[in-house]
């Protein structure tokens, strides 16, 4: 919406204080993908979009020159590296001269120092003045590139994506990522995502201790403003329902036996993963919507639910994973299939349409039901509640004497814990029993 290339549902967007129409005449985009045209040169994917005129290529070679591809204006992407290719895309982006340059994961398709070094230099060109660039605007999953090189973080939440947090950054670069203000921040944005989205926006609207010093800084963009009608705001902002987090329970089972005893920092345990922050943080909502772990201010702890299902069979991993399911208001979609099939006079079968069309498409977009319905049927598999068809596109309850012991659970859930606790007893016998023997 700020470079123009999508018009906002409701309200307006306003540059240097004025609406606009089509493209923001003050804006470039660097993209995630190196988005240059194959069969032209450097100098040529540069020239793409500097208006025409005798100035076109001297303007062209300049923002070559400053991010450092003199000497392969002549070469095809094809003859480039991965990091060259990217300083095409800033070349192109900072020939036109935008006062504000937006940046969609820049960094995410480079190797890890290749991605740092270009970081690096283009925080070099921004503060020495030889860009023209008043303000960058980033979007990026990896929360120590965030801390790295910006001056505020603004956390989006999921779903809607409305703003969480607006984080002010105080510490003068270049920043040591090993320095305590550093880490503080970094476990101050993880703490942020962590927090539950039933609580009040407002109190999330804070700044970090170490940025306390510039809490009134205006924003970063510094002439882009967005305004939006406070009627159509709240009206977009109807409750929706809680999405399952796009995970399998494996996951969740294996990212246990990373968690120390007495806790450990969610930045550190990404760290050791070699898992970004959207890769490791779903894995921890499912563990947390399944009651298996606690988060507190950016540490996750697995509580005594979670040490219990870390030493269970499958069996009873499958039971405690159903006795959460079937409770918690984050998987409300599982009971209520559950609800459905066994409502029904077909056979307790039931066609997948049915769900996406009546349940899901009222809070969910449709690509977001579709991703939601697969979510449901993998957990509903896994705890034994329902399964799927692929042929016909049904899903149906699970035959047998498990069906008849789910169904009293969900009816009854003081049941399931009667039964856990006797499996536990008779697990905790059996080496006994066993030497008597």
């Amino acid at each position: 919406m700020i470079a123009g290339l999508a018009k906002p549902t409701s309200g307006q967007v306003l540059y240097r204080g004025r609406a606009f129409e089509g493209v923001n005449p003050g804006t470039a985009i660097v993209f995630q993908t190196f988005a240059l045209y194959p069969w032209l040169t450097v100098l040529e994917n540069v020239e793409l979009g500097i208006q025409a005129g005798p100035s076109r290529r001297s303007i062209a070679l300049k923002a070559i020159d400053t991010i450092g591809l003199d000497g392969y204006i002549d070469a095809y992407p094809r003859e480039l590296s991965g990091g060259m290719r990217q300083r095409v895309g800033f070349a192109r982006a900072l020939a036109v001269q935008p006062e504000v340059l937006c940046m969609d994961e820049p960094f995410s398709a480079l190797d890890v120092l290749t991605a740092e070094n270009l970081r690096s230099e283009l925080l070099r060109l921004w503060q020495g003045g030889e860009i023209p660039t008043r303000s960058i605007f980033v979007v990026t999953h990896g929360i120590e590139e965030a801390v790295s090189i910006a001056d505020r973080i603004i956390v989006l939440q999921r779903d809607p994506g409305r703003v969480q947090a607006i984080l002010p950054i105080a510490i003068p670069h270049p920043r040591d990522k090993r320095s305590p203000e550093f880490q503080a921040l970094v476990d101050r944005v993880y703490t942020v995502i962590s927090r539950p989205e039933e609580e009040d926006a407002d109190e999330l609207l804070e700044t970090s201790d170490a940025a306390s010093e510039i809490s009134q800084l205006p924003l970063s963009v510094m002439d882009t403003k967005l305004s939006v009608d406070s009627d159509a705001q709240s009206q977009t902002e109807t409750k929706r329902k809680p999405m399952l987090p796009a995970v399998r329970i494996g996951s969740v089972a294996g990212l246990l036996n990373f968690i120390d005893e007495d806790g450990t920092d969610i930045y550190r345990l990404g760290q050791s993963l070699q898992l970004d922050v959207d890769e490791i943080y779903p894995i921890i909502e499912a563990a947390d919507l399944i009651g298996l772990v606690d988060v507190q201010e950016g540490d996750v702890l697995v509580n005594d639910r979670g040490a219990e299902f870390v030493k269970s069979s499958i069996n009873q991993r499958k039971a405690l994973v159903r006795e959460s399911v079937l409770k918690e208001e984050g998987s409300w979609l599982i009971p209520q299939i559950y609800r459905l099939l066994g409502q029904s006079r077909r056979s307790n079968r039931i066609p997948q349409e049915l769900i996406f069309d009546m349940v899901l498409l009222k809070h969910f977009t449709p690509q977001e039901a579709r991703k939601q319905l697969e979510i449901a049927i993998e957990w509903g598999r896994y705890a034994e509640l329902f399964t799927y068809d692929a042929l016909s596109g049904e899903l149906f309850l699970v035959e047998g004497e498990d069906d008849d012991i789910a169904r009293e659970e969900f009816e009854r859930p003081d049941l399931l814990r009667r039964r856990l606790q006797v499996t536990r007893t008779e697990s905790e016998d059996f080496p006994e029993k066993a030497g008597e023997t």
